[in-house]
């Protein structure tokens, strides 16, 4: 099945995603939908923590504190 052969997102972008080790078109083609518009985030950092990918970081007297990454969206 080729998704993305229905416009619904960029062949070229597909291909592209689909570099990625493990990554095929079927995979990218789903990534690319759910993020819609990659243009709208800032940088590679800001798509990762949308995406829950990065881990929250506070400060609390002098020290940085780590916490775990999200499993997933979460959608409001």
């Amino acid at each position: 099945m080729r998704i993305y052969r229905r416009e619904l997102v960029n062949e070229e972008d597909v291909k592209l995603i689909a570099t990625i080790p493990g990554v095929g078109e079927v995979a990218a083609a789903a990534i690319l939908a759910e993020i819609g518009d990659p243009k709208r985030f800032e940088n590679g950092k800001n798509l990762a923590s949308w995406a829950g990918l990065a881990p929250s970081i506070h400060r609390s007297a002098g020290r940085n504190l780590t916490g775990g990454i999200k499993a997933g969206l979460q959608m409001a």
